[in-house]
């Protein structure tokens, strides 16, 4: 716990600079892993060059897990998300979706903690130029959607962070 609220990347940064193990994963508060999440992403890390694996799901109404429905309508599974894919859409999604190898943020770096949403896909850009990045199609989490302001929602946020993305990595988008 933080002494005042830092942000999630903040906060996920301080995970990664004191785990101990190989891979790293995030579970945000509001969302479920289903328990075989780990062991069918572990899985795929068999490829030495996979320095990231994500994994499908179903979003859910809070309170209401009897409706579920695809968390993620764009994703692929079939192919490996390159970052010229990663750059036309964000196709891997939340950080609950992700397992990461440890040694990817040596390389990339950590969270960027100035942008204001988007933290993800920015991170996972970074990921794609590096490292090869595969999807599991099995569906691995639930996503909890509730109503309220959430940092995906807001729209000055959103908008804002994409425009820093497009900045930071516009070299890329030729």
């Amino acid at each position: 716990k933080n002494p005042q609220n830092m942000g999630a990347q903040f906060s996920r940064n301080i995970g990664i600079l004191n785990s101990h193990g190989m891979y790293i994963a995030f579970l945000d508060d509001d969302d479920i892993w289903m328990p075989e999440k780990i062991e069918r992403q572990m899985a795929l890390f068999s490829d030495p060059e996979v320095g990231m694996v994500f994994c499908d799901g179903y979003s859910f109404e809070d309170g209401n897990m009897e409706n579920k429905w695809e968390f993620r309508e764009a994703s692929i599974y079939d192919l490996p998300i390159s970052l010229r894919l990663e750059l036309f859409n964000d196709y891997i999604g939340s950080t609950s979706q992700a397992l990461i190898r440890k040694e990817c943020f040596a390389k990339v770096g950590m969270f960027d903690c100035d942008m204001p949403a988007r933290q993800d896909y920015e991170m996972w850009l970074r990921i794609c130029r590096y490292f090869k990045v595969v999807g599991c199609p099995e569906k691995l989490l639930l996503y909890r959607s509730h109503p309220g302001e959430r940092i995906s929602t807001n729209c000055d946020k959103c908008f804002n962070s994409y425009r820093l993305v497009l900045e930071k990595h516009k070299k890329e988008y030729d």
